[in-house]
C-alpha cells in the first residue's frame, strides 16, 4: 500500500543523529522491515517526523519498546503511550543521542503496539487515539 500524504520521514537518533539520514516513509512493508531490523538490536530511539513538524519517538530493540509524541504547535508538550498491562519490573534504557534514557515501566510498550502506533502516525501524521497517553 502506498502512502500519499502526510509526508513521514524516519531517522535513527539512538547514536550521532547528526550523521544519521533522515528517510522517507512511503509504505507499510518499508515499515515493517525497518522496525523488524531494529527490533532485534541494541535498544536505542528513532524518530518519524511528519511534513507538519509533528513528531513521534520509538524506542526499539530488545523485549520493550516505548513511544513518545509531540507536535509543532507545542514542543514543549510530551505524550507518552501508557502500557495497558504493566510487564516491565524496573526502568529499560533506550539509547538517545548515544546516552542511555530510562523509560518506567508503566510507559514500556510490546513491539506490536509500538508498530501499530508507528503505522497509525504514517498513515495519519497523528498519534494513534486508541493508546493512552500521558503528559510528560
Amino acid at each position: 500500500m502506498q502512502i500519499n500524504r502526510p509526508t513521514i520521514t524516519f531517522q535513527n537518533i539512538a547514536g550521532d543523529w547528526k550523521s544519521s539520514p533522515r528517510i522517507p516513509i512511503i509504505s507499510e512493508e518499508q515499515l515493517k522491515t525497518l522496525m523488524a531490523g531494529l527490533s532485534e538490536g541494541e535498544p536505542g530511539i528513532v524518530e518519524f517526523e511528519s511534513s507538519e513538524n509533528d513528531r513521534l519517538q520509538l524506542g526499539i530493540g530488545g523485549p520493550f519498546a516505548c513511544a513518545q509524541f509531540t507536535t509543532n504547535e507545542c514542543l514543549s508538550r510530551y505524550l507518552c503511550a501508557k502500557a495497558k498491562t504493566v510487564r516491565a519490573t524496573k526502568d529499560v534504557e533506550f539509547l538517545c543521542g548515544g546516552t542511555p534514557t530510562p523509560i518506567a515501566p508503566e510507559l514500556c510498550l510490546s513491539f506490536e503496539v509500538a508498530f501499530k502506533i508507528a503505522d497509525y502516525f504514517i498513515r495519519t501524521g497523528n498519534r494513534d487515539p486508541s493508546v493512552d497517553w500521558v503528559e510528560v
